[in-house]
Formats: structure tokens, sequence, C-alpha cells
């Protein structure tokens, strides 16, 4: 899987000199230096500079109102031209007269008030990886209140010492080229820069959750709950440094219970990602079950995310999906330790929603008792098929969710009935290998079982 993680080390690989076409002006707040100047003039680029010091927002307009340009205008500014470029949006820029702004780090001011015009430019800020996570979390806060604002608005991350780098390390000029509508030389990176662009602005949000202020808490971080939600990231450490977990705002989920379902022992979980998890939740009520709907300042639990780009749909096809974000979403944790053999699949209790909540008397999973040990063994533990794909009409249909478009694109988890014996076999007895051509992590099953779930799947089959 591609993750963010991964942006600079795109850029180093496909550092190529590169011929941009001369159709945009990139204003920079000062004067860059000579070499950076050249580099830039030599992709093609018109270089103006504004000559103004960095906290003069009223000199910056008067300069770029003066500004004659035939070509889309970008602005470049630095970390302390922060408060300025925030006055610059107040004051009513717009696209008409500047395309974009392009922010190396942000400074957030003790009080940031942003106002933008319904067709403001958009905004990137960048950061490093290396970067101090207080310099991050700053960054992320200063890109939030510009979203707020309706202003389409991304954090960026380049590798460490990319942004001290003179002259301008070419990683920064295809970043910046990109942001300027321009494709850098590997289709890959155009996609996971524009996926960095867009999903932030249109991505699923978690306000359900938040309306429903009765079972709402706000409480301190425990770091059990901060390890939980840092585990999201595990590919990607830098990406979560973009919030500090100190608070969180829990959704109690037994008094939502006892609230709309009173008396219902069971509770089903379907996630934004067409994953399906049932429990019991009288069994889970010692152990505190509660949902993270917010965290820090953070209010759409969908911002926190990585994306990846899978090789093929599926294993039996040439369809090849667009790149793919993997949000945290709204997660089930626990305020007090769950035992071992208690312990929940991480992966389905992420990305939740409160439409995809529903309590019964029964257990949904109820069916999966009669199946032989060692095939729920399978299902339900050790490779979690249940909560994936649906058995029997039983279970979840996960999909990976374009990044573009934050809808569900191909890859679906299909029932496991569903799928030919061909494909069925190659799964189950090549495993590493399918999963290597779908480029996704192997789930194989245990050497000693697979025979008897082959042989098990396919009695389902012929049940059809």
């Amino acid at each position: 899987m591609l993750t963010r993680g991964l942006l600079g080390f795109l850029f180093a690989i496909f550092c190529i000199e590169t011929a941009w076409a001369s159709v945009a002006t990139l204003v920079f707040w000062t004067s860059p230096p000579d070499n950076d100047r050249a580099v830039w003039a030599k992709e093609g680029y018109e270089v103006v500079t504004l000559e103004c010091v960095a906290t003069d927002a009223a000199c910056a307009k008067q300069k770029l109102d003066a500004l004659s340009s035939a070509n889309k205008v970008y602005l470049v500014a630095g970390k302390e031209s922060s408060a300025a470029v925030a006055k610059l949006y107040s004051d009513g820029l717009t696209s008409d007269r500047l395309s974009g702004v392009a922010l190396m780090r942000a400074a957030l001011p003790d009080t940031l008030e942003v106002a933008a015009a319904a067709n403001a430019p958009k905004l990137s800020v960048f950061v490093e990886k290396s970067d101090a996570a207080i310099e991050v979390v700053a960054a992320r806060k200063y890109v939030s209140a510009f979203r707020r604002q309706g202003v389409q608005s991304a954090l960026k991350f380049f590798d460490p010492q990319m942004m001290s780098t003179t002259p301008v390390h070419p990683g920064i000029v295809m970043a910046i080229s990109h942001f300027m509508g321009y494709a850098p030389p590997s289709e890959l990176l155009m996609k996971l820069l524009t996926a960095n662009e867009l999903w932030p602005n249109l991505g699923h949000n978690n306000r359900a959750f938040l309306e429903q202020t009765d079972f709402l808490q706000s409480k301190p971080l425990s770091d059990t709950v901060r390890d939980h939600l840092k585990t999201h990231f595990r590919q990607g450490p830098h990406v979560g440094n973009q919030w500090a977990f100190e608070t969180y705002v829990a959704f109690d989920l037994i008094a939502y219970r006892d609230a709309v379902a009173p008396g219902k022992r069971y509770v089903s979980l379907s996630t934004r990602l067409g994953q399906f998890m049932a429990f019991d939740l009288d069994q889970y009520a010692p152990y505190e079950p509660e949902i993270v709907v917010s965290v820090d300042d953070e209010d759409n639990m969908f911002q926190l995310a990585w994306y990846y780009w899978n090789t093929l749909m599926y294993s039996w096809e040439s369809a090849v999906p667009n790149i793919s974000a993997k949000p945290l979403g709204p997660v089930l944790v626990f305020g007090k330790p769950v035992p071992e053999e208690l312990q929940l699949p991480y992966r389905q209790r992420t990305a939740l929603h409160l439409k995809g909540i529903s309590f019964s008397d029964e257990d949904p999973l109820a069916k999966m008792k009669a199946y032989p040990p060692r095939i729920q063994t399978v299902i339900t533990r050790a490779n979690e098929c249940i909560y994936c794909h649906s058995i029997e009409g039983i279970g979840g249909q996960n999909y990976h969710l374009n990044a573009y478009t934050a809808q569900p694109q191909g890859g679906m988890a299909l029932p496991l009935e569903q799928y030919s014996d061909e494909v069925l076999r190659e799964f189950l007895f090549n495993q590493e290998a399918v999963a290597a051509k779908v480029g996704l992590s192997p789930n194989p099953v245990d050497a000693d079982y697979i025979q008897e779930f082959y042989g098990w799947v396919t009695t389902l089959k012929n049940k059809e």
C-alpha cells in the first residue's frame, strides 16, 4: 500500500528535469535566493517578488492589485507571513486575482480569525516530516481554520531538509507545480498529491454523532486510547503528528442503547468502509464501550486519514482502481482494559457512522455458532472473514474509498459463496502471490485449517 509517508520518497525517485508550460506567474512574498529564482525560471515560470515585509498584508495587497499578468498567479510565502496571509483572505482575496497560496509552514497566531470570499483561492501549507509535533499541529489548525470558511485547503509533507535545500529541491518544484495545475512526471505521484488536496475537502463527516449531545462527554485522552488512535498511522507516524491527542469527545454507546433500544442485548456496527461487527453489548458494558467522535479541536474524525493505491481491483480482472483513502473516522474504544479473550479486531471498529449502529435481542452471529469450531476460528478470529465478507447473508462487504470522491470503488469483498472455485483456490492456497498481485497485505489461512475451510466454503457454494 502507498501512504502519504512515501511522498518524499517519490519526490526523490521522480526528480528529473521537467519543462513546465510557461503559463503561470509565481509570486514570492520576499525575494528567494538567486539560485532558487534561476531554477523556477528554468522550469518556465515567470518569477515576481512582492518585496514586502513578511507581516505587511497591506503592502502585499497593494502589490498584488497592481500586478499585471496574463498568467494564473500563485503566491508563495513563508511561516512569518501566516497572519498576513489570513488578513489577505479576510479582506476578500478572490481566485480572480490569485489562484492559490502556498505557505511554507504556518505560525498559529494567538487569535486566528479567518473570513473568506466564496471564490477564495485554494491554500496549501507545506511542512517536513521531521518537524516538531507542535509545528505540525499549528499547521493543521491553520489549514482547518481556512477549510471551515470554505477554502479548499490541504497540509502536505516533505522529507526532512527538503525545504532548507538551495537551490530549491526538485521535489518542491514538482509539488508547487502540481499545486498550480501541472502534472508531475509520474502518474503515481500525481494521484497522491491530488488525493492530498481533494480528500480533506470532500470526505465524510461525523456530524450526526456530535448532534447527539445527551450521549457526549469530553475527556482527557488516556495512554490506552491514544495508542489506539495512533495505531492508525503506523505506516506514516508523521501524519499523526497533526493532532496532539490530548482530549477527545466520547459517545457513550451504553447510554445510547438504553435510550433508543432499551433492553436490547446485542449491537451491530457497520462502517463507512463496508465492514461489519456484532457483539454482546452487555458482556462488554463493564469495560465502558465508547466511540471517539472528536479529538482535540478536530470535530471530523474522517480527516484523520492516509492514502494508498492497490494495483488491481480484483485478482481475476485487469481493472486498476484509483487511489484510495483510509480514514480513521469515529472509532470504538473502551474506557477500561478488555481481557485478551474478548479483544475485538481494531480495523473493524473504525470509520463508524450513527446510522450503522443497530441493536437486537438475538445475536446477529448466532448462525455462526453452529459451524464447526475450526471454521468459527477462521471466520471470526484468526482471519476475521466475517467482518469484511458475508457468509450466508451475514457479515460485511468491505470496499475501498475513492480518495477523489469519497465514494466506494471496486475491490468489493464478495460473499464467500460467490467466488469461483478457481479464484477461491488461488486465494486460499496461493495467498501471498494473490495479495501481492492486488497490492494488499496477505491474510493466509493456517495450513492446518486450509483444506477443511476450502471444503466447507465449497459446500456452501453448492447450496446455491
